[in-house]
Formats: C-alpha cells, structure tokens, sequence
C-alpha cells in the first residue's frame, strides 16, 4: 500500500493518495515508517494541516514516532504549513538527527523566510560534524 500512496503522490493525485491511506485504516491494515512518511509529504505538497495533524496522531500511536524518515516528515509537514514553531520542536526532540533531517529544518526556515535561522542551523550542522 505504501507503493501506491507514493505513485499517486509522485504522479500528481494526492487525494487519490490520501484516500488510499484512509481506505487503509478502514481496512485494519497498519502503515508503517514509509507509508506515515510517504502520507505526510502528500498532506505537505497540498498543505492539508488537518490531515496531516490526523496523520501525526496515528504516528504517535505507532512504533515509528522516533523513526528518522518520519521524523523528517514531520518537521517538513509544519514548516511549508506555516507551522515553524511545531516544525523546531519536532526538531528538537529528535534523537537521531542527520543530513537530511537537518536540511529540511532548513528548507523550512527558507521557505517562511527566515534567512538567519536557515543559515544559523548550516553553520550549528558545519560545528557538530553533521554533513
């Protein structure tokens, strides 16, 4: 199912691809890290904040909270929705970080136009070795 959430996703038919997230609840089938990653970055490209948050509770009720994929996902989700200040606290709370995660905490800084913090962070990842 997770294969066909990221087609219609990369294909350009996100609420296809939410739907059958959706269907898979429904349904009983449980997601996992790829399928809560792949369905956070659809809410992401269409800038669906309740389902996303939606999405989040079912993270928090899985094994895969710490997940870095879905972590990732996560702070990516709240920044391009506006939501910087949930986006750094995911962040922050994160107990592996590593390039790509990093890199999406600066992405979301640039993207809500907060040059300094963006590269405030490349230079906090250049200081502990992250890259």
């Amino acid at each position: 199912m997770s294969s066909l959430i990221s087609v219609y996703s990369r294909n350009g038919y996100p609420k296809e691809a939410l739907e059958v997230f959706l269907e898979m609840g429904r349904s009983g089938f449980r997601g996992n890290q790829f399928t809560f990653g792949s369905v956070l970055r659809v809410c992401t490209s269409i800038m669906c904040l309740g389902g996303g948050k939606q999405i989040q509770g079912c993270v928090e009720k899985s094994r895969f909270c710490e997940d870095l994929f879905v972590q990732s996902a996560r702070v990516d989700f709240h920044s391009n929705c506006g939501k910087i200040e949930d986006a750094q606290g995911v962040f922050e709370r994160m107990s592996n970080m590593d390039v790509v995660s990093c890199n999406v905490v600066i992405g979301g800084y640039a993207v809500q136009g907060l040059g300094a913090d963006a590269f405030g962070m490349f230079r906090l990842m250049l200081r502990d070795g992250i890259g």
